[in-house]
């Protein structure tokens, strides 16, 4: 097994154990591979299987590791990129493998040992991170403008509205006025806030 595979093995055991994400040695990697036109090697097959199980939205974390999947083969590439204010700079891309179907998932895990703990299947891969609140509620969107709350022990779906827009970038946000709490995001180019009871 070539060095690189083992580092990307120990990433993958890195993650599953701590539920952390060491982007910048998966970047590096990513781009030792890429760079030296490994595509189709079996190093650069496991970087795209390692795609699917981490999402670059962020987790939430209250009584256990919660996380938004993306569960699709990927291809990364090197590009030219140009630095602009205000502007998306990744110094590349990714396209998805030809064939393969893309489905999402929310999935608890337990902190501790990363074992799963209970999934919430979504139609298609979520583009939005998670918010878990002291009260036991996961909020999360889908592209097909779903928003939703679970159950943040049972992934239960408790609530569910049609916003009529992709909750895409849109990390929910939880605050509080006068004492009530209010849980807001975005769908589409259109901000909603909700009052909790």
């Amino acid at each position: 097994m070539s060095e690189v595979r083992l580092q990307l093995r120990q990433i993958e055991q890195d993650i599953l154990a701590t539920g952390k994400v060491d982007s910048d040695h998966l970047e590096a990697l990513r781009r030792e591979l890429y760079t030296a036109g490994a595509v189709g090697r079996p190093e650069a097959e496991f970087l795209v299987e390692l795609h699917k199980r981490v999402q670059h939205p962020n987790p939430a974390f209250e009584r256990l590791f919660y996380q938004a999947v993306k569960e699709m083969g990927t291809y990364f590439f090197k590009g030219e990129a140009k630095y602009e204010v205000g502007r998306v700079f990744d110094g590349g891309g990714f396209r998805q493998v030809s064939g393969d179907s893309a489905s999402g998932a929310i999935r608890a895990l337990d902190a501790t040992t990363g074992k799963p703990k209970w999934e919430f299947p979504l139609l298609s891969p979520p583009w939005t991170s998670l918010l878990s609140t002291a009260g036991g509620l996961v909020f999360g969107g889908t592209e097909e403008g779903n928003f939703l709350a679970l159950d943040a022990d049972t992934g239960k779906l408790l609530w569910d509205i049609q916003l009529g827009g992709a909750v895409r970038a849109g990390n929910p946000i939880s605050f509080a006025v006068d004492g009530k709490q209010y849980v807001t995001t975005t769908a589409g180019t259109a901000l909603f806030v909700f009052g909790l009871p």
